[in-house]
């Protein structure tokens, strides 16, 4: 029966990767000569839906590539499960995992959320609360980090309140 150089393979991929990228190749071996020494590779009957939607195998050189469109904050950890089966009449092959780690990537822009907002405002009133609002990002880790300001020009003040919620006020 063919047997798999590793059991496991680990590759990582960035989310906007296009179709066609490369991911990994997997590599397994059989001793017998001719048809019986031949390897197909395949996906394993273990793979979650969608895994044949998002990546591609080429069954003669077992060669992993990229088909669909990876979005890590969907999935950030793809396991797809492999098999190698000669062309003989034994019908055990091998098995293996590929652990495909997705790398997010700056492909969200930061939203933001008014909480409340007052309407109209006095004129010459200090301090008033004109807003409340939030700031978010759904991308990870430094493409997550916003930085929210305000024209230096204007009669206003930012300041934040908590975890990025800010107020605005009059100055």
């Amino acid at each position: 029966a063919p047997v798999f150089n590793q059991s496991l393979y680990r590759a990582r991929v960035l989310e906007d990767a296009p179709s066609g990228t490369r991911v990994v190749q997997v590599l397994a071996t059989d001793l017998d000569e001719g048809p019986n020494g031949e390897i197909i590779y395949s996906f394993g009957s273990h793979n979650r839906a969608g895994v044949r939607q998002l990546f591609a195998l080429d069954l003669v050189t077992g060669m992993l590539t990229i088909k669909g469109r990876l979005d890590f904050e969907d999935t950030k950890l793809h396991e797809i499960y492999i098999q190698a089966k000669d062309k003989g009449a034994n019908p055990e092959g091998a098995h293996c995992k590929v652990l495909v780690e997705v790398v997010d990537v700056n492909d969200n822009a930061p939203e933001l959320t008014m909480s409340t907002l007052s309407s109209p405002t006095p004129e010459n009133a200090p301090e008033t609360v004109v807003a409340v609002f939030s700031v978010s990002d759904p991308d990870s880790g430094d493409n997550g980090r916003m930085i929210c300001s305000i024209q230096n020009d204007l009669p206003f003040l930012l300041k934040p309140t908590l975890k990025n919620f800010y107020t605005l006020v009059t100055q």
